[in-house]
């Protein structure tokens, strides 16, 4: 079942938010700076029709602890390694889903990737 959601709506300036809930839609990208100022635990984007992100999308001060993007198409390429250094900052941290065509999760793409 979708939820209709084609584009995001304009981001939350609830600064109270701990967990924000976009599954089940048809998302194809997020803005820039779409997070941005808030402090979220969870960023739920599971089933939706997302590619890649870029960094400036997540860009606020306390990053989130979980990301879930199962049911996306992400492409696990240079685009994304950001979330590596992301994760190394921050170890507890987890991303949940899976790469397009690989068949590996996003999480193991990241753990194979090396800084050079």
């Amino acid at each position: 079942m979708y939820n209709g959601i084609v584009q995001l709506p304009g981001p939350s300036t609830d600064t109270g938010l701990i967990q924000r809930s976009l599954t089940n839609g048809t998302i194809k990208e997020i803005p820039e700076g779409y997070f941005r100022h808030l402090h979220l635990e969870i960023i739920d984007l599971r089933n939706n029709q997302l590619t890649t992100f870029n960094i400036s999308s997540f860009a606020y001060t306390t990053g989130p602890r979980t990301i879930y993007l199962s049911g996306n198409k992400v492409v696990c390429d240079s685009n994304i390694d950001w979330l590596q250094k992301w994760k190394s900052l921050h170890p507890t941290n987890m991303v949940n889903g899976d790469c397009t065509g690989s068949g590996e999760t996003i999480n193991t793409y990241l753990c194979n990737y090396m800084f050079y």
